[in-house]
C-alpha cells in the first residue's frame, strides 16, 4: 500500500498488477490498459493466467495517424506503442507551384477572371495526390495484418482528412476499424496514439458487453446459456463455458474463483462494466460450449 500511495509510481494506464514475494525478495509492478476485476490473492505460485489471455485477447492495434503530406504507423499492444516506418505525402508547399509570373488566366463564365491556370492544375495535383496516398496508407494496413493479424484499426487525423482512408481500406480490413480519433501526425506522440487507441477500445468492449448480455437473454430459454452463480458455477465445473459473463461490480468472491477457473479452462472472460448489461446478469452468466 505505501507503493501505491505514492503518486510517482502510478503508472499512465488504467491498470496495474503487483508480484510480491517477502522470501524471495520479489516486488514487481506491470502496467497494464485494464484488469477484470481489482483483487488480492495470496497463492504460492503466481496468477498470470490473466495477463496471458490480456495479452492474447488485446492482439495488437494498429493506429494509423495522417493527413495529405503524412501518414505515421503505430503498434499498440496490451504493455506498449511502437512506432512503425511511416510513409511521405505531397509537398505541402503551395507557393512555388502556382505563383509564377507567366501564369494563364482561367476566365469564369461572363469573362470574369477566376484564377490562374496553374492555381487550377495545382489544386487538381494535390486531389489526386491525396488520393493516391490514402491508397498507399490502405494498401500497407492490409500488408501490416497480413504480416501480423491485427485485433483492430484506429484512424487518426484532423479536420477534412479525418475518415477519408476508410472507403480506401480492403474489405478484409474494413471492419477491424474501432474508429476516427483526431491526432496530427506532426504533433502526436506515442502516449497519445495510445491513449486514443485504448479509449476507443474500451468504446468496443461495453458494445461487446451488451452483445453479450443480449445473447445471455436469448440462449438461456434454449439451453445454451444460464445465468447465475450456481448455475454458472456448474457450468464451468462441466467444461461447457465457452464465454464467462462477471459483473464488475458484484462483491461475490466465488467471481474471483469462477474468472480464474475460466481463463485456467482458456474460456473467454466478460467482466461487465456497462449498466445495460449488468441488469441482464445476475453475478455470474455464460455462453455454452454445448447443452447440458
Amino acid at each position: 500500500m505505501d507503493y501505491l500511495e505514492e503518486p510517482n509510481h502510478l503508472p499512465h494506464t488504467h491498470a496495474i498488477a503487483i508480484f510480491a514475494s517477502q522470501g524471495l525478495d520479489l516486488f514487481e509492478a506491470l502496467p497494464l490498459p485494464h484488469v477484470h476485476r481489482s483483487r488480492l490473492a495470496v497463492e504460492h505460485e503466481p496468477l498470470v493466467r490473466e495477463l496471458v489471455a490480456l495479452d492474447e485477447e488485446f492482439g495488437t492495434i494498429l493506429v494509423v495517424v495522417y493527413d495529405r503530406t503524412a501518414a505515421r504507423f503505430f503498434e499498440v499492444t496490451a504493455y506498449d506503442c511502437v512506432e512503425r516506418p511511416g510513409l511521405a505525402g505531397i509537398e505541402s508547399s503551395r507557393a512555388a507551384k502556382f505563383h509564377g509570373g507567366n501564369q494563364r488566366q482561367v476566365m469564369a463564365r461572363g469573362g470574369t477572371p477566376s484564377g490562374s491556370a496553374g492555381e487550377h492544375n495545382y489544386h487538381m495535383r494535390i486531389r489526386t495526390e491525396k488520393q493516391r496516398l490514402y491508397a498507399q496508407i490502405a494498401d500497407r494496413v492490409f500488408q501490416i495484418n497480413r504480416e501480423k493479424p491485427l485485433s483492430g484499426i484506429v484512424l487518426g487525423s484532423v479536420g477534412v482528412d479525418a475518415g477519408a482512408v476508410v472507403p480506401h481500406l480492403h474489405t478484409y480490413v474494413h471492419d477491424l476499424v474501432f474508429g476516427v480519433v483526431k491526432l496530427s501526425p506532426k504533433q502526436a506522440t506515442p502516449a497519445q496514439v495510445r491513449d486514443a487507441a485504448l479509449a476507443l477500445r474500451e468504446e468496443r468492449e461495453r458494445a461487446w458487453e451488451r452483445a453479450h448480455a443480449d445473447a445471455v437473454k436469448d440462449g438461456v430459454p434454449r439451453g445454451w446459456a444460464v445465468n447465475g452463480a450456481d448455475p454458472t458455477l456448474k457450468a464451468l465445473s462441466r467444461g461447457q463455458v465457452r464465454t464467462l459473463l462477471a459483473d464488475g461490480q458484484d462483491d461475490d468472491p466465488r467471481i474471483d474463483e469462477a474468472v480464474e477457473e475460466a481463463l485456467r479452462q482458456r474460456a473467454q472472460v466478460d467482466v461487465l462494466y456497462d449498466d445495460k448489461a449488468r441488469r441482464v446478469v445476475d453475478g455470474l452468466a455464460a455462453l455454452l460450449r454445448f447443452r447440458a
